[in-house]
């Protein structure tokens, strides 16, 4: 994530009052190591206000590792069901679509997992192959 994109994001975030857009899941997160230290402003911008406001972030991850709340694929109808009922209002998915190569079904499979009237913040890449 670059440090703009960061900003805008928290700034759009900051809007949201905490009935509507929270929880907020954080899909494909990485590592709290990558949030704070990786790419500082992830934090800096985005997961340290919204703490320090107390609101809940569930940071979602394929991989385990330290800070990641949730492991699960965004292929597996069970996981998504899990995320429905979770209860989650809103979802930030920055930078991981150009990761997968079915792009339409991970995109449909996020809305599905948003009630309607929830938030999805989205960013990728303009030009990027998949990596």
């Amino acid at each position: 994530m670059l440090i703009n994109e960061a900003k805008w994001f928290g700034d759009q975030l900051s809007k949201l009052g905490t009935d509507f857009g929270f929880p907020l899941l954080n899909i494909g997160s990485s590592t709290l190591n990558f949030r704070t230290r990786g790419q500082p402003w992830m934090d800096a911008y985005i997961f340290r206000p919204l703490r320090e406001n107390n609101r809940t972030v569930i940071h979602s991850d394929i991989q385990a590792g330290e800070g990641v709340d949730l492991v699960g694929d965004l292929n597996d109808d069970a996981f998504i069901q899990y995320l429905i009922n979770l209860g989650v209002k809103s979802a930030i998915c920055s930078n991981l679509l150009e990761h997968v190569t079915n792009k339409a079904h991970i995109a449909e499979t996020v809305v599905r997992a948003i009630p309607a009237g929830g938030y999805i913040f989205a960013s990728c890449p303009k030009d990027c192959p998949h990596h």
